[in-house]
């Protein structure tokens, strides 16, 4: 999620993906500068046109939209730095200033929501709404901001500015929604059942709906109102098998859990022990964790307690400790058992 497990590797992508944006936009702008100077109408039209068709080109065949991503917070952070220099200056002379206000704080703002996958930055997941401002922003910038920078024709340059965006934007706005809507129509798989039902991956290309479904139904017949705790994290589960988790803590690993270290989440526990305890599989590589458990910090000493206080008392055939399988273990206290 954030990048951490590779982080050199995710620091070059994002500076390479930066890179080849900023041509892009350098192009639109020596373009705009071009036709500040042509005056011959025919000559401007074909420069334009040409601009247009080549941007086309890379928005339908060149780019990878769903990478796009990587060059956001870079070209962010760049945008930052630009405007708050005509900021400082126009602050000085004591000019009207609002306008750069608004655009440094919404470009913050921005950066802002990046931070959280600042190394691993991305449009679904929670890119989803994480990158949406800086998405907004920079074709924001190409349309509105940059033929301000040529006051001769400013209106052919802002013509041309909102065509070559529009014919590089549009085409990977189309191609994300038809993948999304193809994905969208893959999940036939249900999960839970009433107003909780929604529908995921089949099992042939994702076992974790049918896993879910599996571990509620043991939970609900099992576990007789009792509560539960999930781990390394699954409020999910807890919802839809209406348990309760009886410690404030939803997440049990370093990046992620609520408590400075993870001696305080076995503290916590050991207060208000529940009655169950459910480890599923759950792929935590991006916070640099290959197996839940392998070191403190990623679970050892929760689960430690755990093997201290707790017995099997189902599981699944393959181990939910490894992030490439799909699979659970049911843990019951002790104390249950022997009464």
């Amino acid at each position: 999620m954030l990048g951490l497990d590779e982080p050199s590797l995710h620091t070059m992508q994002a500076l390479i993906a930066t890179g080849l944006a900023c041509i892009v936009i350098l192009a639109l702008i020596g373009t705009l500068r071009l036709l500040r100077r042509e005056r011959r109408q025919w000559l401007r039209l074909t420069i334009a046109t040409t601009l247009g068709m080549i941007f086309a080109w890379l928005g339908v065949l060149q780019i990878k939209w769903e990478e796009i991503c990587k060059c956001l917070p870079g070209l962010t952070l760049i945008y930052s730095f630009i405007a708050i220099l005509p900021f400082l200056r126009n602050a000085k002379s004591g000019e009207d200033s609002r306008i750069l206000i608004l655009r440094l704080l919404f470009a913050s703002l921005a950066l802002a929501f990046l931070l959280r996958m600042f190394l691993n930055p991305r449009i679904y997941h929670y890119g989803y709404y994480q990158a949406a401002l800086a998405a907004v922003l920079i074709p924001a910038v190409m349309i509105g901001e940059l033929p301000n920078w040529f006051r001769a024709d400013i209106w052919q340059a802002r013509g041309l500015a909102a065509i070559a965006t529009f014919a590089i934007v549009l085409p990977g706005t189309a191609k994300m929604a038809i993948r999304s809507q193809k994905a969208l129509r893959l999940k036939t798989e249900g999960v839970a059942s009433g107003r909780d039902l929604f529908y995921c991956f089949p099992a042939g290309m994702d076992p974790t709906g049918r896993l879910v479904n599996a571990v509620v139904d043991v939970l609900q017949k099992e576990t007789h109102g009792g509560t539960v705790t999930v781990l390394p994290e699954g409020e999910s589960l807890n919802y839809l098998a209406r348990l309760r988790n009886p410690v404030p803590h939803a997440c049990f690993y370093k990046g992620a859990m609520e408590t400075e270290t993870e001696a305080e989440l076995v503290a916590d526990l050991q207060k208000n022990p529940p009655d169950w305890i459910l480890i599923v599989s759950r792929d935590l590589i991006a916070w640099g964790i290959e197996r839940y458990g392998e070191k403190s910090g990623a679970g050892r000493e929760v689960l430690q307690w755990v093997e201290q206080n707790y017995d099997k008392a189902a599981w699944t055939d393959v181990d939910p400790l490894d992030y490439r399988e799909h699979g659970a273990i049911i843990f019951k206290k002790r104390s249950l058992l022997k009464n």
